[in-house]
């Protein structure tokens, strides 16, 4: 073999080499985009999974803070009824004590007048 051909093949060797270092990084890098695009759309898709249950969260707390404003109301509307209802026992409780002494009055004048007549 000659000098020229040494030289060829070494030059060819050279840039085979080159060439497969190259492929290489090429090769290394479409995997970590790939991992990179697997990882993103693995993280994309937690977040997605993260706010929906978020938004579950917050419907379920609104309805119950709706349901809670509901029975203040129907506590509030309880409480009235209550009072309007002693008052009523009140009023009732004095016309009983009204009509209680006049039925004592009225049974005193009727003893009066049976002993009267007797």
């Amino acid at each position: 073999m000659d000098t020229e051909t040494t030289v060829s093949i070494s030059f060819v060797f050279a840039v085979l080499g080159t060439i497969a270092t190259i492929m290489g990084i090429v090769g290394k890098y479409k995997n970590n985009k790939e991992k990179e695009t697997s990882e993103k759309l693995d993280t994309t898709t937690q977040f997605t999974r993260i706010n929906v249950k978020i938004d579950t969260m917050s419907d379920i707390i609104m309805e119950l803070i709706h349901k809670n404003e509901k029975c203040i109301e129907d506590i509030e509307q309880i409480k009235k009824n209550l009072v309007l209802a002693n008052e009523r026992i009140e009023n009732l409780l004095k016309e009983n004590g009204e009509h209680s002494k006049r039925i004592k009055e009225i049974e005193g004048l009727m003893r009066g007048i049976n002993d009267e007549r007797y």
